[in-house]
């Protein structure tokens, strides 16, 4: 029985392979910030296994699931991190259920000190019967000690009960800009734009502050705004003619003997078009594990109650959790 998405896997590693050879004959300094430019030591190649599973569900009994395997290779210091990872995907309401598969080829090339690079995903995805090519590029660099540029473009499967089923998929394209102010104060920008299938058009605009309160102590405020404009109105997803909320939170950081811990919450308003304001809130924890004998575990958790792809009342939990294998 030939595997479902075997269909575009070569032409996929072919453009994936172009792309490759030409990042890997940049210096590795192209890519690096100020203070990776140091000589490194030798590192030995290194083989990554990355399983992970991600669950959510939300207050139209509508939820996702994501089982996938992922194996990656890094020759050495200061080369790129490539590998491949497959994914099952499973979306279930009260009387519907679909389930799908995706195959993606990736490579990164970052900074370790910075986390500054590049970022390629790309791959093959099919879910109700189509059959798609899904993927991300994304960059990042400082332009100056200060300010830090990113861009990407993106294209991906519309995630609500109707877009599943309608096999909606989304392209996106953003720049951000993200300008430390102060010592204490970073200032962030966004730009995007979303082309959907179903030949609708959507246009963001988010703005972010963050300020280290106590940053001995890793307690941060943020203020977050965004909003968005749809051409057409659309029932495949969340698409009213204009939206705009912004948030107020609080943020804890803390590294603890190879730990780390994060953890982030607050609320908000929206508005929906011309109705009234409504709140929102959001709750997100991270837990990273050091890694001991090659491995080791991130853990993600969160509840969200503002406007998503789903509807504007929309309420969702989500857990992720996530292993790393390396030798």
């Amino acid at each position: 029985m030939k595997f479902p998405i075997q269909r575009g896997i070569q032409s996929v590693a072919s453009m994936l392979l172009l792309a490759a050879i030409h990042l890997l004959s940049l210096p590795a300094q192209a890519l690096e910030g100020k203070e990776s430019r140091e000589p490194r030591e030798d590192q030995p190649p290194t083989w990554i296994v990355s399983p992970s599973v991600f669950a959510s569900s939300d207050n139209d009994h509508f939820k996702i699931a994501r089982y996938s395997m992922g194996v990656g290779y890094k020759p050495g210091a200061g080369q790129g991190l490539m590998g491949i990872r497959f994914t099952r995907l499973q979306y279930d309401a009260d009387a519907w259920n679909e389930s799908g598969q995706r195959l993606d080829l990736t490579f990164d090339l970052l900074d370790p000190n910075t986390g500054h690079g590049i970022q390629l995903v790309l791959g093959r995805s099919q879910v109700a019967g189509d059959e798609t090519t899904l993927g991300e590029l994304a960059f990042s660099t400082s332009v100056s000690d200060r300010v830090v540029v990113n861009a990407s473009v993106s294209k991906d499967w519309v995630e609500s009960e109707r877009g599943i089923q309608e096999s909606v998929d989304a392209t996106g394209f953003n720049l951000g800009i993200e300008f430390q102010a102060t010592e204490r104060l970073l200032l962030i920008g966004l730009l995007g734009q979303e082309d959907f299938s179903d030949h609708n058009q959507r246009h963001h605009q988010r703005v972010r502050a963050i300020y280290d309160v106590f940053p001995d102590l890793g307690i941060a405020a943020h203020w977050r705004y965004r909003r968005f404009q749809t051409d057409d109105i659309s029932t495949n997803y969340f698409s009213p003619d204009r939206y705009h909320e912004q948030m107020l939170l609080l943020s804890l950081r803390r590294r603890v003997e190879g730990w780390m811990w994060y953890l982030i919450g607050g609320v908000g308003r929206q508005t929906v078009g011309t109705e009234a304001s409504t709140q929102t809130k959001l709750v997100e924890v991270l837990i990273s594990s050091p890694v001991r004998r090659s491995l080791g575990f991130d853990i993600r958790a969160g509840y969200g109650d503002s406007a998503n792809a789903q509807s504007a009342d929309y309420r969702h939990r989500y857990l992720q959790a996530s292993l790393r294998w390396s030798f």
